[in-house]
This record gives structure tokens, sequence and C-alpha cells, in this order.
């Protein structure tokens, strides 16, 4: 009986040894196709286009909150009643300090009116 735990064991222990064995060959096989891409010249390029791209849509998102007036505010919930079918009767003000800047409805569509950061020289 202890020959075949042994023999349980051992096989245990060897599988793991080929586990490892695997997980070493994969992370030289992914370096040796890091270093034919490093070689080739694809990457370097590809990570500053990526970079460049991430950069481009970070600062092209950058909005600000812009007030609105009250009638404004009242149109929007209009607009979003007709386009949404929504039953609500009333609408609450979402504000940002003393100005108001967008809605909430009864029917938890909130609203905020953002306008896109830009440099404007004039």
């Amino acid at each position: 009986m202890s020959d075949i735990l042994d023999l349980g064991f051992i096989y245990l222990k060897s599988s793991f040894l080929y586990f490892l064995v695997d997980i070493i060959n994969g992370v030289t096989g992914m370096a040796q196709i890091l270093e034919g891409l490093l070689n080739s010249g694809v990457l370097v390029p590809a990570i500053w286009l990526s970079l460049g791209f991430a950069t481009a849509w970070f600062l092209l998102s950058a909005k600000r909150v812009v007030p609105l007036s009250a009638k404004e505010a009242e149109t929007l919930w209009k607009v979003h009643k007709q386009h949404k079918n929504c039953r609500a009767k009333k609408w609450n003000e979402i504000t940002n300090g003393q100005k108001l800047i967008g809605f909430e409805c009864e029917c938890g569509h909130k609203q905020v009116q953002r306008k896109p950061i830009i440099n404007v020289k004039g």
C-alpha cells in the first residue's frame, strides 16, 4: 500500500514540475515574440500611436458643466418626455451652487448640460 502512495506522490510531483516547465517555456516563448516585434520595428510605433490616440481621446472628451435657464431645462424635459414616452408629471432641478445645470425626471432620467472645453482666442 505504501508503494502506491509513494508512486502517487512522485506522479503529482513530476506533473507539477512539468507544469512549471510549461509555464517557463510559455514565458520564454512570449519573450521571443516580444523580442521579434521589437526587432521588426512594429511595436514601438504601435505603442506611440496608441498613446497618441489615448491622449487625443482624453483631450477631446474633456467637458465642463454649462448653466441652463429654467425655460431651457423645462424644454429639455419636454423633449425627453416625447422621445422616451415618459409619463412623469414632475422634474427636479440639478444645481451646482446657485446655477441650474440640468434636471432629473421622476422616471430616473438625468440630464446634465455639458460642453467640450475649448480654447477660443478672440
